[in-house]
């Protein structure tokens, strides 16, 4: 039996996990619409995402800034969120294989709470925004499926809220997250009870 060359072995394995890649983010995406509902703590989630992603963004010389101010809770399932967080601020730590600063933040506009998160990294081109977000559309480098991204922005339509984001080549890249807190939910149903029946 003639044994396989250690390069085709290894080319056979990087297809292997890359195939194992697509398949966990399509099945991330296709049950994203179709899980438990609960009250979310968006401060906590973001301490959590963090002291999840330290050590990789240590390894990357990364170091996190923050400044959570009291923000309302939101309506979602918690780890669709956390994975949506996850995605978009690992993105940042792997723009920036040299080290620099990953700042995130929140606050509240119009009853909605804000997510800030900005890197220092390589950017993105006006060409490369516009492709952000859709299928197999990979933002670091040869990692990943291109999915991830896909998936944070459906699980933030989910959510009923938006993404935009700000990126110039060089300049780093900034996630602008806004998903609509539990006080104005809560105060639209209100509106509607209220409202008199004709």
């Amino acid at each position: 039996m003639i044994k396989p060359k250690a390069s085709n072995t290894s080319t056979v394995k990087q297809e292997l996990d890359a195939a194992e890649l697509i398949i966990k983010d399509y099945l991330i995406y296709s049950r994203q619409f179709t899980v438990q509902i609960e009250e979310i703590d968006v401060n906590q989630e973001l301490n959590h995402v963090i002291r999840i992603l330290r050590p990789l963004a240590e390894g990357n010389s990364v170091n996190f800034y923050t400044s959570f101010l009291p923000v309302r809770t939101i309506t979602g399932n918690t780890k669709k969120f956390r994975q949506c967080l996850l995605n978009i601020i690992k993105n940042g730590i792997e723009s920036m294989p040299s080290g620099g600063s990953l700042i995130v933040c929140t606050e509240v506009h119009h009853s909605n709470v804000i997510i800030e998160i900005r890197d220092k990294g390589t950017g993105m081109s006006k060409e490369q925004l516009e492709q952000l977000g859709k299928p197999y559309y990979i933002t670091s480098g040869s990692k990943g499926t291109g999915l991830s991204m896909m998936v944070s922005y459906g699980i933030v339509r989910a959510l009923r809220g938006t993404i935009k984001v700000k990126s110039e080549l060089g300049n780093g890249t900034t996630f602008l997250i806004s998903v609509p807190s539990n006080f104005s939910t809560q105060k639209n149903i209100s509106k509607i009870v209220k409202k008199p029946l004709n």
